[in-house]
């Protein structure tokens, strides 16, 4: 939730990828929300599982609302909507010439992995490790002086050099 509350406002406050950046702090937090949701509902399931009801009432109890679709619903919005939120977060930060191109086109690579059957028996860490990479690298970027970039940008010609 942090972080789509940090990328999205630092791009927010730029000029270029506000709409891209909105669109990543919305969809960010509702997975947030939704993940958090989640873990609530998990710890109703801990408690269900610790109460003091015998061990058949407690793994039925469990059982019951794991097979709720609320559960699904929550899993899928917070699990979807953290899937989205990054790449639309790392295009926003391209938009506003902090990443380059490379960065949000690399969390392209685990969908692809995982649809293409000749990558079929690709492990979930490596996938795992394909997500981390961008994200990585996005967070580098971010945490390089903000000289650095204001100089970049002046180079390339979005920001007018200052006289002085």
């Amino acid at each position: 939730m942090l972080a789509a509350l940090g990328i999205g406002g630092f791009v927010i406050a730029g000029r270029r990828g506000r709409a891209l950046g909105f669109i990543g702090l919305i969809v960010g937090m509702l997975g947030s929300i939704a993940l958090l949701l989640l873990m609530g509902y998990e710890s109703a399931t801990l408690l269900a599982l610790t109460s003091d009801a015998d061990v058949n009432t407690r793994v039925a109890m469990a059982v019951d609302l794991f097979n709720e679709p609320f559960f699904l619903i929550l899993l899928l919005v917070g699990l979807g909507g953290y899937s989205l939120a990054l790449p639309i977060l790392a295009f926003a930060l391209w938009r506003s010439r902090v990443i380059p191109i490379v960065v949000p086109l690399l969390f392209l690579l685990p969908p692809l992995f995982s649809l293409v059957p000749v990558f079929a028996g690709v492990p979930w860490i490596v996938l795992s490790l394909l997500v981390l990479l961008p994200c990585v690298w996005a967070s580098v970027q971010l945490m390089r002086p903000v000289h650095a970039r204001s100089v970049r940008r002046r180079a390339s010609g979005d920001v007018p050099a200052q006289a002085g």
